[in-house]
């Protein structure tokens, strides 16, 4: 279980139903919240009163729900039934491609400048929501910067974001991901490269669907947001 000061940042919804929410003839999805040692938890359900596994949906600033949701598959085998991930490669690619690959290295600067200090004096909500397209929810994201912490924010990055000299991956007994996993990647991504995609299937136990789109960016979900609904709904439903 995380605490609040590990997750005061991070956006994360549960929905108690396979995608889609609800077809016709059900009853629309209803809006719950559950409060996790202090940390306002918001979910979803919707279908019939036998709902199905949960799907947990993690994000926000930073942009570490990847990283978490991968870890978690790795270390948690028996609680992840199914792992989809956008844009963030497993994190060995990542970390071979920061040790051998000059133009990810250079494309992590935003990194290195986190990793300051008196880093978060520099961010404001307006610059961390500039790119969100949609003005509801871009209000909702504004709000929600508005009372977060940006120095525990940057913490994550000071603490966990591989730091030169950069070494390659070492191999370890919690490195494959046992479940089923989707990764969609938009391959505009100038922060994380599509070359750390490859080899991805060296550390997954299951079935890999790789799914790369073409003129998306870092924030796949809204640049191909019903490519990115279809995908990952009728890859659950399969």
């Amino acid at each position: 279980m995380f605490n609040r000061h590990t997750i005061s940042s991070w956006l994360i919804a549960v929905s108690l139903a396979s995608l889609p929410l609800c077809s016709q003839g059900e009853t629309e999805p209803a809006h719950h919240f559950a409060e996790n040692d202090g940390v306002k938890i918001h979910y979803v359900s919707a279908g019939d009163k036998n709902p199905g596994a949960p799907v947990i949906m993690i994000h926000g600033f930073p942009d570490w729900g990847g990283m978490i949701a991968w870890s978690f598959a790795m270390t948690h085998p028996e609680l992840t039934e199914k792992l989809i991930v956008l844009n963030l490669p497993h994190p060995h690619g990542l970390t071979r491609e920061l040790a051998t690959n000059p133009l990810q290295q250079k494309n992590s600067a935003y990194a290195r400048e986190f990793q300051k200090p008196g880093a978060h004096k520099k961010l404001t909500a307006e610059g961390l929501a500039s790119w969100v397209t949609d003005a509801a929810a871009k209000k909702k994201y504004l709000e929600a910067f508005e009372r977060s912490d940006f120095e525990a924010m940057l913490n994550l990055y000071k603490k966990n974001y591989p730091r030169p000299p950069y070494e390659l991956p070492k191999e370890g007994p919690r490195v494959k991901v046992a479940c089923p996993v989707l990764l969609i990647h938009g391959l505009d991504d100038n922060a994380l490269l599509a070359g750390a995609l490859n080899g991805t299937w060296n550390w997954i136990e299951s079935d890999l669907t790789l799914v790369t789109i073409p003129g998306a960016g870092h924030f796949v979900q809204q640049d191909a947001a019903d490519l990115v609904t279809r995908s990952m709904a009728s890859w659950l439903n399969r």
